[in-house]
């Protein structure tokens, strides 16, 4: 859906998924932070 750096710190990517889970549209991020990726949001996507 996108990606991004971090508001406070250009240096973490940020990427954004929109996919649909079971028939629930879901909203999925990940941080790319020094080589490993972190999973930071997982919820139903209200848009």
């Amino acid at each position: 859906y996108k990606s991004t750096t971090e508001i406070y710190n250009n240096k973490v990517w940020q990427d954004v998924y929109k996919k649909e889970i079971k028939g629930i549209p879901v909203y999925i991020k990940f941080k790319l932070f020094q080589d490993h990726f972190l999973l930071t949001s997982f919820k139903p996507d209200e848009s």
